[in-house]
């Protein structure tokens, strides 16, 4: 065996009833079942980036959430003899009254071999979101955002529209950014999509 190679479809079937097994036990809140599927020195990261130890799984574990789940295509890789990284796409399907609310993700895995069992070592997952279909903007209201948006003290943009553009334009002062500070937006989307948004103050137009 190579240090990195291919798993066989038959460890593939493994490796997905094994995410099968974990995501359902938390659905049951069954806090045993589930952590017998973990190493020791476990680590889950959840999709808000909590880090969580195998200890601390319990809490989270045991409340349940009553979800159906599906596992899609998976990939798995093995890297020596005893270890192994999955990823997978997995669909969650929350019951709200008589419908479900289908929240797919995709999440990585990585596995350690312990005598003739499979553990999960690692977790992380995140939500897969769909891009929401560009609408046609009304111009008046792409008025409304029109103006000096004050970001933070010392800092601000001025936002023009030009049709159905609205471009963010940051002044000259503003270039040089202080490391581990983020670029801001340069302009807003032709489309207004369907997302939560952040607005700061607008200091005046």
């Amino acid at each position: 065996m190579t240090d990195c190679c291919a798993a066989s479809p038959s460890s593939d079937e493994v490796f997905r009833n094994l995410v099968l097994q974990r995501v359902q036990a938390h659905s049951r809140g069954d806090v045993a079942a589930y952590r017998r599927l973990l190493a020791d020195d476990f680590v889950h990261v959840d999709d808000t980036g909590k880090r969580r130890t195998a200890k601390e799984m319990g809490a989270l574990v045991g409340t349940g959430n009553r979800s159906r789940w599906e596992v899609g295509k998976l990939h798995a890789r093995r890297i020596g003899d005893s270890l192994a990284i999955v990823d997978c796409e997995v669909t969650e399907f929350v019951p709200f009254g008589p419908r479900e609310l289908r929240m797919p993700l995709h999440e990585t895995d990585v596995f350690v071999l312990r005598g003739n069992s499979w553990l999960f070592l690692e977790h992380a997952e995140t939500h897969a979101l769909d891009i929401p279909t560009p609408v046609k903007p009304n111009s008046a209201v792409l008025d409304e955002y029109v103006g000096r948006y004050e970001c933070w003290s010392g800092y601000s943009e001025t936002f023009t529209r030009r049709g159905t553009n609205c471009t963010g334009k940051r002044p000259a002062t503003s270039r040089r950014r202080r490391c581990g500070q983020p670029p801001m937006s340069r302009s807003l989307s032709k489309a207004i999509r369907d997302s939560s948004c952040l607005f700061a103050a607008r200091t005046g137009k």
